[in-house]
């Protein structure tokens, strides 16, 4: 069964399907399932024309997706950071350092292994895949970038580090690019 918001979101494209199409029109419903929550994605509605028309709704499936995008990525910078100070890295090493409850980051740990960026041993260490490691490099190169171009601008190095951790996530890349340029032009 649809969310309330979700049954709205259905009504307005559905009263802007017939604005386009008179008649009663067919609804195909596309959804994604995250671990949380149930989201809908686009809505494919045949009109009178060749074409069908696609209405996305990018702010919603924003809000249903964004949250667990960036969660991925903490856990991903996090062990990366963890593999830094130990030779071995297990869930409950991430629990403490990110102050997250075992069974939230078990759960963590499974869609990251199930998304192919790790791999959990017998032993219950973990490792990263090549796709996994690449990812968690990348991250990590976002947050001291931003941090380091933060301080530049006068910041002090706590609230560069608070604010890169948010920003990280959401960055575009071409933007991100220009702050990289920048900040390695200034050394």
């Amino acid at each position: 069964m649809l969310a309330r918001a979700n049954l709205s979101m259905l009504f307005l494209i559905l009263k802007t399907a017939l604005h386009y199409n008179k008649k009663m029109v067919k609804l195909n419903y596309k959804s994604e399932r995250t671990a949380t929550r149930f989201c809908p994605v686009a809505f494919v509605i045949p009109s009178e024309a060749k074409d069908l028309i696609l209405i996305n709704n990018s702010a919603l499936y924003n809000r249903c997706f964004m949250k667990d995008h960036e969660s991925e990525e903490m856990y991903l910078e996090t062990i990366l950071v963890l593999k830094g100070e130990r030779p071995a890295v297990r869930s409950i090493d991430i629990a403490e350092k990110l102050g997250y409850a075992k069974s939230s980051v078990s759960r963590g740990v499974s869609l990251l292994q199930d998304r192919g960026y790790i791999k959990v041993g017998d032993d219950g260490f973990i490792d990263f895949t090549e796709k996994g490691e690449k990812k968690a490099n990348g991250i990590y190169e976002r947050h001291n970038i931003l941090t380091e171009f933060f301080v530049e601008l006068g910041a002090s190095e706590e609230l560069a580090e608070t604010n890169a951790c948010r920003i990280e996530h959401v960055i575009d890349d071409q933007i991100f690019e220009l702050i990289k340029q920048h900040v390695n032009n200034n050394h």
